[in-house]
């Protein structure tokens, strides 16, 4: 366990129009990497797809601080 600072976290849901949720996957994987590379307050960063509903995309970013976020 860690006794520093649990930080800033987001958790997104993203829906994608009907059947084209692979779509939205490629926006995310071509965009992403540069800006999350780019903030160095960024500490994790993961997208999945729900297998719940097939349009939607989860996203867990976590940041050092709730300024870095912005």
């Amino acid at each position: 366990m860690s006794s520093g600072s649990a930080g800033h976290a987001l958790v997104l849901r993203h829906r994608a129009k009907p059947g084209r949720r692979d779509e939205l996957v490629e926006v995310w994987r071509r965009h992403m990497p540069d800006a999350v590379q780019a903030n160095d307050g960024h500490r994790a960063y993961v997208f999945c797809a729900s297998h719940a509903d097939p349009d939607v995309l989860l996203v867990f970013q976590q940041y050092r601080d709730a300024a870095a976020a912005q």
